[in-house]
């Protein structure tokens, strides 16, 4: 139910976004594509995909758990193509952890350490995009216009979330039986594999690198489609669009990101039209990355039904060990 809901709002932004502005007027916006800054942008991916699995495999080894630098990668593709064909994007990501903890017989810290893994990578991301628009003399113009236009609307929003965060504090608190032992776990676990001093130096390097190669992937989409655009201003356009995919309402970000795309090149002073064209580049580009994933699903399928006992994609098969529980880098078992 609730992927038809997020497929139904991602067809409706879409739509809203076709009755707002003349399709046609999109469409020509694709005319005079350039081929070498798409194969530019899909070179960019390989290497979010390879930084991606080595923090994966940096963050699960930091727990004590044992995954390849093969299972890694392939896990980490199958669950981009996941993520982008699923509603909530993040079911691929619940299903590299599932594999990985099969794998090893250890699913609770399989779990924790793509959660922790996904989640640093995230925060970076909205950090790096609020710092673009913080610095940005562009932003700070058009923030000012709206603080000054909307004071009272946005000091009610404010007021609202501020509540909110009370209202689910309290609620926390009320409603939290049995959950301090799990919490313990789990803010352990994100200490030995992110925060420790020996290891937050490393996780934020590959973050960086990450963050640094989407922004590389968004400029290619935005010089294919307009080149005359200079990159220090597709840089800057670039993070309302981000956070804009990880609104967790719609199918891989689509509409939400072409609708945010298009209010923040109207708000620049630059075509509507173009913004969301570039938007639907880097989207099709995001989707065109995550292909391989589908390549791994396929031969897995191919395995199975030629009779070969292949297992999950990207998983060696444990049947001749057993069920065995490791012991955690702490002394504690999983």
């Amino acid at each position: 139910m609730k992927g038809a809901v997020r497929l139904a709002t991602s067809l409706a932004l879409l739509a809203l976004v076709a009755f707002w502005l003349d399709l046609g007027a999109i469409a020509g916006e694709f005319r005079g594509l350039i081929p070498g800054w798409i194969m530019m942008a899909l070179g960019l991916s390989v290497i979010v995909h390879l930084v991606s699995a080595w923090r994966w495999r940096l963050t699960a080894r930091r727990l004590g758990l044992e995954l390849g630098w093969k299972q890694a990668l392939e896990g980490y593709y199958l669950a981009s193509f996941l993520n982008q064909v699923l509603p909530g994007g993040v079911a691929g990501d619940a299903a590299r952890a599932w594999t990985h903890g099969r794998s090893i017989r250890q699913a609770g810290p399989a779990f924790r350490a793509v959660i922790i893994e996904r989640g640093s990578g995230q925060i970076i991301v909205v950090m790096a995009t609020l710092a673009i628009l913080v610095s940005s003399p562009r932003w700070r113009a058009v923030i000012a216009g709206a603080l000054a236009d909307h004071r009272d609307l946005l000091v009610a929003a404010a007021g609202i979330v501020l509540a909110a965060l009370v209202i689910a504090i309290a609620l926390l608190r009320a409603f939290r039986p049995g959950t301090p032992a799990v919490l313990e776990v789990f803010f352990s676990d994100l200490g030995r594999a992110l925060l420790d001093r020996r290891v937050l130096p490393w996780q934020l390097f590959g973050s960086a690198v990450i963050v640094a190669c989407l922004a590389g992937m968004f400029i290619g989409a935005g010089k294919a489609v307009a080149p005359d655009l200079d990159s220090w201003l597709l840089l800057v356009l670039m993070p309302p669009v981000l956070l804009a995919m990880l609104i967790p309402f719609t199918v891989a970000g689509w509409g939400a990101r072409e609708a945010t795309a298009g209010l923040t090149w109207m708000a620049m002073g630059l075509p509507a039209a173009q913004g969301v064209a570039v938007s639907v580049t880097y989207g099709a580009l995001i989707l065109a990355a995550s292909l391989p994933g589908a390549l791994i699903i396929a031969l897995a399928g191919g395995s199975k039904s030629a009779g070969h006992p292949a297992g999950q994609p990207g998983i060696r098969s444990n049947s001749q060990s057993g069920p065995q529980e490791k012991t955690r880098a702490d002394g504690r078992r999983a």
